[in-house]
């Protein structure tokens, strides 16, 4: 194959010499200097959070969504759906009542007279939603429910939407790139690619020596630029992130006040959506705001959100954003990832000192008879040399990739030697292998791996621990309080508890109303030896047992068992719980339920009981397990 074998170059191209080469040099500068104009303006157009203005409960006159987007660096967070909502019921167009402990039910008031419908399209979203899941009229929060997660996705996406297009109406947000960003930028950037086409057409790089239709000509390259530019504007003008105005700095200063004097009054500590009727609409700028943790939690209008939190720890309630890092030896011990970067660094880095310019030599090789022999080439044949060239170059970005991920390990785990940082704080959210805690000062937490020989660490709890400053690697745990730790102990991947962690025996006796007691579970447990498992097991000399088990695996992998699981039972006739992502009933009377990567199955065989009663404990103890809410009217299992 000549094309293959010859890398002499093309009839036309010789390669960059005189004018041609003077463009190229040019066309690099121009692309360096667009760079840096392109990154000074992406800094500069990040949304400025102002100094929060005098604390005051003087509301402004933008709605509780727009306040939490201002509030929240120029972004909807969840808390505005349930702000909305709580500010439709202080305008009369919904009422919320408590019942039953920490039971509430929203009824619809939108036909009472002299009571105006909402005039933006989030809140007569919000208003649909309700009038949808109401029966009668009226709705527990908990049917509030967003639908599956595609479903809520696209319904959030669309609230959010509504939101920044009244702020913008309103002139406190406006799109990224204004009108002169683009006219620079893309002014800028056309000079860019012209000049390489530029440069490319009088070196007549790749120019085709056939006259058909087909053929490229050495011009032709200034038409590809365009093409090139075209995408390159598009792909711009997709990031649709909003900055900040004038207007909307001064708007968020005062919204941030008002933060403030509801931080410092703490009126909204402990106050359930119900309060409405009280507090009126100063109880959604509270929602929106970030300072009242409890109504929104008593309105579960969504999944429970893994990267975000509320505690109250250091003083006042406040929304704490959860991140999991992974990368570059999080979680590892400061030595080990010293070593092993030392080790990545010196094999990866000695292979890519031999490699890549014998890489390089051939893709530039490959590229020149590519672009030389176009024409006289086959299409089966350019469509193998463009598979070694993509071949190559992979091989050149992995080696390159795998260097500096060894050079950043290295240095993480130097920096990192004999450093420790001691953190105290509450944790506020666990699961996944991992603990969030929250120190009263940071508005951000990372979520860290707790060490084997922690103790049963559960949310509510007041922890100290002791942490390495970069690589987050816990070495040390110890519980200062209890207090508010009202849910099951974190158990670690692999454990089979004798009891003690999915539920403890307190939990479960309220639960069956047996005095059932911890016993190791017997024989081949469901999930007992899997990587990740865990298992609970109770019972009393009655012949009362209650059994559950607990795995983590991949979502799809959680699909594809409770859908092989469930095939047997297609025929059982028993309808099964709507709790979390999906459920089914298996035979022997087990429950699996699948939330996410949880996939949780519980069997109760309680002959105190009647049979009848056997599928409802097995329901209540799996909603216990995941913190779902059994639903109002429902006896939670308990059977009294």
């Amino acid at each position: 194959m000549h094309f293959l074998a010859d890398f002499s170059g093309g009839q036309y191209f010789d390669g960059f010499h005189g004018l041609s080469f003077a463009l190229l040099v040019c066309g690099a500068i121009a692309a360096g200097v667009w760079i840096l104009l392109f990154a000074l303006r992406w800094f500069a157009s990040m949304p400025k959070m102002p100094d929060a203005g005098p604390a005051t409960n003087e509301l402004g006159p933008e709605t509780p969504a727009v306040a939490n987007l201002l509030a929240h660096r120029w972004k909807v967070t969840q808390p505005a759906v349930q702000a909305t909502l709580i500010d439709l019921a202080a305008r009369g167009l919904l009422e919320i009542e408590q019942y039953v402990g920490e039971n509430f039910v929203v009824r619809l008031r939108d036909d009472r007279p002299g009571v105006s419908a909402p005039d933006k399209d989030y809140e007569r979203q919000v208003l649909d939603l309700v009038r949808r899941r109401a029966t009668g009229g009226s709705a527990p929060v908990q049917a509030l429910d967003l639908g599956e997660a595609s479903d809520a996705e696209r319904w959030m996406k669309r609230f959010r939407k509504s939101v920044v297009q009244d702020a913008k109406r309103l002139g406190l947000a406006r799109s990224r790139w204004a009108q002169g960003d683009w006219v620079v930028l893309g002014a800028g950037l056309f000079v860019v690619l012209e000049l390489f086409a530029l440069a490319f057409s009088v070196a007549r790089l790749a120019e085709d020596s056939g006259s058909g239709e087909d053929s490229f000509g050495r011009w032709d390259w200034l038409l590809a630029g365009g093409f090139v530019w075209l995408l390159s504007m598009v792909a711009i003008g997709s990031v649709r992130d909003l900055r900040d105005t004038p207007a909307g700095r001064i708007a968020c200063a005062r919204g941030l006040g008002v933060r403030d004097y509801f931080r410092e009054s703490r009126a909204f500590d402990d106050a359930p959506p119900a309060a409405v009727t009280i507090w009126e609409r100063y109880l959604s700028y509270g929602v929106a705001l970030g300072t009242a943790r409890h109504a929104v939690e008593a309105l579960p209008m969504t999944a429970d959100d893994p990267n975000a939190a509320w505690t109250r720890f250091g003083g006042d309630w406040r929304e704490v954003h959860i991140e999991y890092p992974e990368r570059f030896g999080f979680g590892e011990a400061p030595i080990r990832v010293f070593l092993g970067g030392l080790w990545r660094t010196a094999w990866w880095g000695g292979l890519a000192f031999f490699a890549l310019p014998f890489l390089g030599r051939i893709a530039w090789d490959i590229t020149s008879s590519i672009l030389s022999d176009y024409g006289q080439t086959k299409s089966y044949e350019r469509w193998i040399v463009l598979g070694l060239l993509a071949l190559f170059s992979g091989w050149g970005i992995y080696l390159t990739i795998r260097f500096v991920d060894g050079v950043i390990r290295l240095w993480r785990g130097a920096a990192d030697l004999n450093k420790r940082v001691v953190v105290e704080g509450e944790v506020v959210k666990r699961g996944l292998g991992r603990v969030a805690v929250a120190d009263g000062k940071s508005e951000e937490v990372n979520a860290w791996i707790p060490p084997p020989t922690a103790p049963a660490i559960a949310r509510g709890m007041v922890v100290r621990f002791t942490r390495s400053p970069r690589l987050w690697y816990v070495d040390k745990v110890e519980v200062l309080s209890h207090s508010g730790s009202d849910e099951p102990a974190l158990i670690e991947p692999g454990s089979v508890s004798s009891g003690a962690g999915l539920l403890d025996v307190e939990s479960v006796r309220q639960l069956t109303g047996l005095a059932l007691n911890a016993v190791t579970p017997a024989g081949n447990v469901p999930f007992g030896s899997l990587p990740g498992g865990s298992v609970s097991a109770f019972a009393d000399d009655q012949g009362n047992r209650v059994l559950i088990a607990s795995i983590l695996v991949p979502p799809l992998l959680a699909k594809t068992m409770i859908s092989v699981l469930t095939r047997s039972a297609a025929a059982s006739g028993k309808v099964a719980p709507q709790i979390g992502d999906s459920a089914s009933w298996l035979p022997g009377d087990y429950l699996m339920v699948r939330q996410g990567q949880r996939m949780v199955l519980t069997q109760a065989e309680l002959k105190a009981r009647p049979e009848s009663d056997h599928l409802m404990m097995a329901e209540a103890l799996a909603r216990r397990v995941l913190d779902v809410p059994a639903l109002p009217g429902s006896n939670d299992g308990t059977g009294d």
